[in-house]
């Protein structure tokens, strides 16, 4: 079983990545769009791609100011990694970019839930056995 470190992800690189990723699809959706092979790469499309951004910087934004909601968006994530699946079932169209779209999503979610992991782990204080106020009882 892979166990969360501090190396593979936190919230702040979680973040950063998600910034980057949302920076990218606002500022160069036909580059997106043309690396997934899209077969429209309309205005219409663009547009969409640069929604999902916005999505993205937004959701680094919450993440920052309230950690509380961090674990809301592994749900997120989640949901938009489903959705990608759904289109790619019937869309054969489509299906490259929405399994690519899909698996993005389930990597932000997969390294959402190991940054939560770690960040809960590293609050949590370990203390030997017989360690504590209540060693002899």
């Amino acid at each position: 079983m892979i166990r969360p470190t501090t190396a593979m992800a936190t919230p702040i690189s979680v973040t950063v990545l998600r910034v980057v990723w949302g920076l990218t699809l606002v500022v160069v959706p036909g580059r997106v769009l043309g690396a997934l092979r899209a077969p429209d790469r309309s205005i219409g499309h663009r547009r969409i791609i640069q929604v999902l951004g916005a999505r993205h910087l937004v959701e680094a934004v919450v993440a920052r100011r309230h950690p509380s909601a961090r674990p809301w968006m592994v749900v997120v994530d989640v949901l938009h990694a489903c959705s990608g699946l759904g289109l790619a079932v019937v869309s054969q169209r489509w299906r490259r970019a929405a399994l690519t779209d899909a698996a993005v999503a389930g990597g932000f979610a997969v390294m959402g839930q190991w940054a939560e992991s770690s960040a809960r782990s590293a609050k949590v204080p370990m203390r030997l056995v017989g360690e504590g106020h209540d060693a002899g009882h």
